[in-house]
């Protein structure tokens, strides 16, 4: 935190000039707010202070070529608070492209991060996880978590052969950071797909099948 200031200082001249002095305490406290709130995903506990640098990855692109991608089948996914919206199409085929803002270790196990810095409203409340669930839903979020998890999958297998998703993946974190403080639990989202709901999207999304000759 000691660096905090500078490079929030630099950012801002950069960005911002004409702002730069109004902003850079506002945005060290977002800071001390966001790399301090306890996040919790499935049984984990910690705080995105705690993760080393040489455990994450920033901008994790990723290119999954697939024979067909049965978008209708993303239908039998949803449930009463995950709804992806889809294009109604019978399948597509190409390579699909993305980026994941963070990718990181810490205790063993593998996290995708995401930032949002969308506004929800001007109150903290307005970023109560229940509400969180709605923006998710409304920014077809579910869907691009869904699509980041089986290429987080797939990256990690190639790489780990004793690999294994239950015990080694974390899950996914979405954090709006307008609404973090770190003596609450709003402005954060956090989810793991269930194993058999990934089996699932493998049909959706299935690998290119290597030519026989």
């Amino acid at each position: 935190d000691a660096q905090w200031e500078a490079v929030v200082q630099k950012s801002l001249e950069r960005y911002l000039p004409m702002k730069a002095a109004t902003f850079i305490v506002p945005l060290c406290e977002m800071l001390d707010h966001v790399l301090n709130v306890e996040i919790k995903c499935g049984d984990a506990s910690f705080k995105l202070s705690q993760v080393s640098n040489a455990n994450k990855c920033n901008e994790l692109e990723f290119d999954m070529k697939v024979e067909q991608m049965h978008l209708p089948l993303l239908a039998a996914l949803n449930s009463d608070t995950v709804q992806m919206q889809h294009i109604d199409a019978a399948a597509y085929y190409g390579i699909m492209n993305g980026s994941m803002d963070l990718f990181f270790e810490h205790d063993g196990k593998y996290y995708i991060l995401d930032w949002k810095s969308n506004y929800l409203g001007d109150h903290v409340e307005d970023y109560a996880p229940e509400l969180l669930v709605e923006a998710m839903n409304e920014n077809n979020y579910h869907l691009q978590y869904h699509i980041y998890t089986l290429a987080a999958k797939r990256f990690l297998q190639s790489r780990l052969p004793d690999f294994d998703y239950e015990r080694d993946f974390g899950g996914v974190l979405y954090l709006f950071v307008r609404g973090i403080r770190k003596d609450s639990v709003n402005g954060v989202f956090s989810a793991k797909l269930p194993i058999e709901k990934l089996a699932q999207l493998e049909a959706v999304f299935p690998l290119q099948t290597q030519l026989q000759r």
